[in-house]
Protein backbone atom coordinates (compact mmCIF):
# COMPACT_ATOMS: atom_id res chain seq x y z
CA UNK A 1 0.00 0.00 0.00
CA UNK A 2 1.56 3.32 -0.73
CA UNK A 3 1.98 5.52 1.50
CA UNK A 4 -0.54 8.37 -0.05
CA UNK A 5 -3.12 5.64 0.18
CA UNK A 6 -2.27 4.36 3.72
CA UNK A 7 -2.49 8.77 4.76
CA UNK A 8 -6.26 9.04 2.83
CA UNK A 9 -7.28 6.15 4.75
CA UNK A 10 -5.96 7.46 8.13
CA UNK A 11 -7.48 10.97 7.65
CA UNK A 12 -11.17 9.25 6.53
CA UNK A 13 -10.41 7.33 9.67
CA UNK A 14 -10.19 10.73 11.64
CA UNK A 15 -13.08 12.13 10.43
CA UNK A 16 -14.84 9.01 11.28
CA UNK A 17 -13.45 8.61 14.93
CA UNK A 18 -14.65 12.92 14.98
CA UNK A 19 -18.03 12.40 13.96
CA UNK A 20 -19.12 9.17 15.97
CA UNK A 21 -17.68 11.50 19.40
CA UNK A 22 -14.29 8.85 20.14
CA UNK A 23 -12.61 11.69 19.16
CA UNK A 24 -12.88 15.14 20.52
CA UNK A 25 -15.53 17.62 18.86
CA UNK A 26 -12.66 20.18 18.69
CA UNK A 27 -11.47 18.74 15.99
CA UNK A 28 -14.21 19.40 13.98
CA UNK A 29 -12.70 22.41 13.38
CA UNK A 30 -9.19 21.63 12.71
CA UNK A 31 -8.03 21.14 9.42
CA UNK A 32 -6.53 17.63 9.37
CA UNK A 33 -2.89 17.96 6.55
CA UNK A 34 -0.10 16.85 5.79
CA UNK A 35 1.60 18.99 7.96
CA UNK A 36 -0.49 18.73 11.43
CA UNK A 37 1.90 17.23 14.02
CA UNK A 38 0.31 15.29 16.72
CA UNK A 39 0.61 17.40 19.44
CA UNK A 40 -1.54 20.57 17.42
CA UNK A 41 -4.81 18.24 17.92
CA UNK A 42 -5.03 18.12 21.23
CA UNK A 43 -5.45 14.52 21.76
CA UNK A 44 -4.97 12.66 25.43
CA UNK A 45 -3.81 9.68 26.14
CA UNK A 46 -6.95 7.78 25.70
CA UNK A 47 -7.81 9.38 21.94
CA UNK A 48 -4.37 8.46 20.59
CA UNK A 49 -5.18 4.85 22.11
CA UNK A 50 -8.63 5.08 20.08
CA UNK A 51 -6.69 6.28 17.11
CA UNK A 52 -3.81 3.79 17.61
CA UNK A 53 -6.46 0.87 18.10
CA UNK A 54 -8.72 1.55 14.93
CA UNK A 55 -5.21 2.11 12.31
CA UNK A 56 -4.53 -1.49 13.69
CA UNK A 57 -8.44 -2.53 12.74
CA UNK A 58 -7.71 -0.51 9.39
CA UNK A 59 -4.39 -2.30 8.14
CA UNK A 60 -4.98 -5.28 10.19
CA UNK A 61 -1.56 -4.86 11.08
CA UNK A 62 -0.18 -4.78 14.37
CA UNK A 63 1.39 -1.28 15.30
CA UNK A 64 3.94 -0.45 18.24
CA UNK A 65 2.69 2.37 21.04
CA UNK A 66 5.79 4.41 20.06
CA UNK A 67 4.09 5.46 17.04
CA UNK A 68 3.10 9.32 18.07
CA UNK A 69 6.58 9.43 19.69
CA UNK A 70 8.63 12.55 18.91
CA UNK A 71 5.16 14.58 17.92
CA UNK A 72 4.77 13.42 13.79
CA UNK A 73 2.81 15.04 11.49
CA UNK A 74 -0.09 13.06 9.87
CA UNK A 75 1.99 12.50 7.20
CA UNK A 76 5.17 11.15 9.43
CA UNK A 77 2.50 8.85 11.06
CA UNK A 78 1.08 7.30 7.40
CA UNK A 79 4.55 6.45 6.25
CA UNK A 80 5.61 4.90 10.08
CA UNK A 81 2.22 2.51 9.72
CA UNK A 82 3.14 1.77 5.90
CA UNK A 83 6.59 0.66 7.39
CA UNK A 84 4.88 -1.76 9.69
CA UNK A 85 2.82 -3.17 6.98
CA UNK A 86 5.96 -3.92 5.26
CA UNK A 87 8.04 -5.34 8.19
Amino acid sequence: MSNQRIYEEFISLMHELIQDGTLPKHLKNIELKTSTRVDELGLDSISLVAVLTCLMDMTDTYLPDNLFIANPTLWEIAQRVNENIKS
